[in-house]
């Protein structure tokens, strides 16, 4: 619950009887809100006006659940906080966590959407208690337990509310504890290797070349973007590598920053740049310095209002990085519909301002990854960067996007003269047969057996990392083996047959494990793609214990097969490096045993989440265990719920998608599903 007073009150009294609500004033602060629990994917339940101020009840959990709707809940409630605090209004929020009755009431004739509950009155209570101390935010105990990991929580004196016979723990969210970090060492891990290639780049002259003549042009203050796009495993990031090997060389170690795009913040204006920012300026978790390198940077800026401008729209950081800027007068500039628009020009403008800052005093190579999932408005401010700035270097590495997937803002990036665009296609066999030399250190060209070299060639056709993998599986069946700085061929090679296919090649690799590890790959590929070890152990067939499976996981680390997951503060937890590995190995096993280990962790899960009364926000992940256990009547309590969250993330994804294709795309929402403006 949210509720606020003003110092120029948002109802007037007029002869201290008839009351008369400052309508344009409500607008406004209900869309502020409205915007910012849109956007955290929650649910606005209600918004109410009386003498005292107004009042908003919002939702997150139902009827769309996420698996950290707690967490979404906090920081919607603190991003409200500074918002309506630049509009010199005062919040007092309560936060809490529990179960709750949501669904419709009324008769026949007229019903609305209800969420009663405990919770319900506890967010009251907590929000009052918050104006009688002038906290802003107050959080229930169950609410830190899930959020804390996320935010910065001080503890307070347990209070006691009406209706609770024992006193209540509360919590005050000061700000996040930014986990974005984790990404940027998930791209920088990936790219490590860059600082020390021994290998030559093979095959890739033209594209080398380009590069080349790009990292040149910087000294002449210059910027360019390269898109460079292609199928698994061509070499589009072993072309990054390359790139940053020779801007570091050339430009210093500081020149070259890593971002990617994420498919879950597609909508997320400018996250990718977010990672950029905190590499350029170092950002940590430390509010204060951030704040003080942010402002360091833009008071290099010599044009007077330029720089004043890009002063007061520091506040519109907050959301990107960790910073606790105060609202500005230009932040708070809200002018009905088109405010979003406004704020997101206001944003692009400070983002090119600070990358252009950090260029103006050393060249700027930027290579961002998985450029497919960047959000319409990063593809304007990439634009913008090649189009007016001086001495950036992006390097995109991308899917092919379809035609019909193209963005208005991607056609203009791509109609750039500055942006040019480099497909990938299958390397010559020759330079397949040197990369296998470089990978296994083989001294010559005649280290490699004739027969063995077409083996890999007609196989791979031209795909390097198709054809590593192909003699790794050679290697592991015992039928190719190095000695004497050659690889030989030994007896059996012939009747080996090698997969046509990269899917059937990994069928192959696994099939080369022994039990043990084969099983944990196995239990670990129906769990899905994120692997808790301790979801592991609990569901792990019992006559198979006894071994190591954190140390078999390690071990797929470095075959590449898994790898550890930095983006959750969960410790022991890994990733498929590929949905393929874990297609693979789900597809290895028996329907028979799929089936119990799915039964196995829906139970688990059950469990685990019923102890900490939060079972609602994997509702999905249980209907999908329960369904592939064939518990079907079990699982319809779950599948109806997951309907109802597939229907209104529809809603987001459209209102969403309105900011961005016009307003015609909410033509598509279900007539059931109230938006309001």
């Amino acid at each position: 619950g949210v509720g606020l007073t003003s110092k120029k009150r948002l109802v007037s009294e007029r002869d201290h009887a008839e009351i008369v609500p400052d309508f344009n004033e409500l607008n406004m602060v209900l869309r502020v809100m409205q915007r910012v629990v849109f956007r955290n994917e929650g649910f606005v339940r209600q918004f109410l006006v009386d003498d005292k101020g107004c009042t908003l009840i919002a939702v997150f959990g139902a009827p769309v659940s996420h698996h950290d709707d707690p967490v979404r809940a906090v920081y919607a409630a603190l991003a409200i906080k500074n918002q309506l605090k630049g509009l010199g209004l005062r919040s007092y929020m309560g936060v809490t966590t529990g179960t709750a009755f949501c669904g419709t009431v009324g008769s026949p004739t007229r019903q609305e959407y209800a969420v009663v509950g405990d919770i319900v009155n506890l967010s009251a209570r907590l929000m009052v208690a918050s104006y009688k101390g002038q906290h802003g935010i107050l959080c229930d105990a169950a609410t830190n337990g899930i959020a804390g990991k996320k935010f910065n929580m001080a503890a307070l004196d347990p209070i006691t509310v009406k209706g609770k016979s024992e006193p209540i723990p509360i919590f005050i969210p000061t700000r996040p504890v930014t986990d974005r970090m984790s990404t940027r060492f998930n791209h920088e891990r990936r790219h490590s290797s860059a600082l020390n290639l021994v290998d030559i780049l093979q095959g890739r002259n033209s594209e080398k070349f380009l590069l080349v003549g790009h990292l040149e042009n910087l000294s002449n203050g210059r910027s360019f973007a390269v898109v460079c796009n292609g199928i698994a495993g061509i070499g589009k990031t072993r072309l990054a590598q390359e790139l940053m090997a020779m801007a570091k060389i050339k430009l210093g170690e500081n020149s070259v920053v890593v971002g990617g795009g994420d498919s879950i913040e597609k909508f997320t204006p400018f996250l990718v740049f977010s990672f950029v920012l905190q590499q350029i300026y170092d950002l940590t978790d430390d509010t204060k310095a951030n704040e003080n390198a942010i402002r360091t940077a833009i008071s290099k800026i010599q044009d007077f209002d330029r720089r004043n401008e890009l002063f007061g729209y520091m506040a519109l950081l907050n959301d990107l990085i960790a910073t606790d800027f105060p609202q500005s007068a230009t932040v708070n500039k809200l002018s009905g519909t088109a405010y979003e628009q406004e704020r997101i020009d206001d944003i692009r403008k400070l983002l090119y301002g600070l990358l252009q800052v950090a260029a103006a005093e050393n060249p700027l190579v930027i290579v961002l990854e998985d450029a497919q999932w960047l959000n319409p408005h990063s593809w304007t401010l990439i634009n913008d960067i090649i189009t007016h700035s001086h001495s950036i270097l992006l390097f995109v590495g991308s899917r092919i996007i379809p035609t019909d997937l193209q963005s208005p803002q991607f056609i203009s990036f791509s109609n750039s003269p500055s942006a040019h665009f480099v497909h990938l296609t299958p390397l010559q066999p020759k330079d397949i047969l040197k990369i296998i030399r470089q990978t296994y250190s083989l001294v010559s060209e005649d280290s490699l057996p004739p027969a063995l070299s077409t083996i890999i060639t007609d196989k791979a056709q031209g795909n390097p990392f198709f054809a590593k993998e192909i003699v790794k599986s050679l290697v592991a069946q015992g039928v190719v083996e190095k000695s004497e700085g050659k690889l030989t061929m030994k007896p059996g090679l012939e009747q080996v047959t090698v997969p046509d296919n990269l899917k059937s090649l990994i069928l192959s690799n696994f099939d080369q494990l022994k039990a043990f590890p084969q099983l944990v790959l196995k239990v670990a590929s129906v769990i899905g793609k994120v692997i808790d070890v301790d979801v592991i152990q609990a569901v792990f067939p019992s006559e198979a214990k006894g071994g190591d499976i954190v140390a078999e996981l390690k071990s797929l680390m470095k075959d590449g097969v898994v790898s550890e997951n930095i983006q959750t503060l969960k410790k022991n937890t890994y990733l498929f490096s590929s949905n393929l590995f874990q297609s693979v190995a789900y597809n290895m096993m028996l329907e028979g045993q799929r089936k119990e280990l799915h039964l196995a962790i829906a139970e688990y899960y059950e469990k685990m989440f019923e102890e900490t009364d939060s079972l609602g926000p994997i509702f999905n992940v249980l209907s999908h265990h329960l369904k592939r256990g064939e518990q079907f009547a079990k699982a319809e309590y779950y599948a109806e719920k997951l309907q109802a969250r597939e229907k209104w993330r529809l809603a987001y994804r459209l209102v969403a998608a309105a900011h961005f294709w016009g307003s015609k795309a909410l033509d598509e929402v279900d007539d059931s599903v109230v938006l309001v403006e």
